[in-house]
């Protein structure tokens, strides 16, 4: 569940960049 945790992380950091301050 270790590699779970880390993606999840990705994709909750990368919504909260998309829907918050879009960076790229």
């Amino acid at each position: 569940m270790k590699h779970d945790t880390k993606r999840r992380t990705c994709y909750l950091r990368r919504l909260v960049q998309s829907r918050g301050a879009p960076q790229e």
